[in-house]
């Protein structure tokens, strides 16, 4: 996964990550997938001191998210494995300008294999590392 900016764009030195929007247009309705994204990704942000804070003067982008593909399995069985797969599209908006200057696209597929029965909160776990390669992602490229 990486970060793409439009040829025209650079990112100013200390700029800041506001989370936009998220929708989900999976059909997935039981959880909210969109919201437990939402926390896991702020709190990614916040951790590499990329998170906006209202009233900052750092040049701010607004991460737009759409979860095009959600789908766990096997989250509760006996000496346990189950597997999440997630398909996001982020667009990056510079919010002084209104524009679209960036995207990432995130597909993954997180395993867990463990001893013993696995519980169907499980899958909480894995958006907390898919939230930090997207942050990991957006580090590399802003300074």
């Amino acid at each position: 996964m990486q970060v793409v900016f439009q040829p025209d764009f650079v990112p100013k030195l200390g700029a800041r990550i506001k989370i936009g929007n998220i929708v989900n247009e999976t059909g997935e309705t039981v959880i909210n997938v969109s919201e437990l994204f939402r926390e896991k990704l702020k709190k990614a942000l916040a951790d590499e001191d990329l998170l906006w804070i209202k009233g900052a003067f750092w040049q701010k982008l607004i991460i737009d998210i759409k979860i095009t593909r959600y789908r766990e399995e096997s989250f509760l069985i006996i000496w346990g494995c189950g597997k999440l797969e997630l398909l996001v599209h982020c667009n990056l908006i510079d919010s002084g300008t209104k524009r679209k200057v960036g995207f990432i696209d995130v597909h993954t597929t997180r395993a867990v294999i463990a001893a013993g029965v696995l519980t169907l909160g499980e899958w909480k776990s894995i958006l907390k590392p898919i939230a930090k390669d997207v942050v990991k992602a957006l580090r590399k490229k802003i300074s």
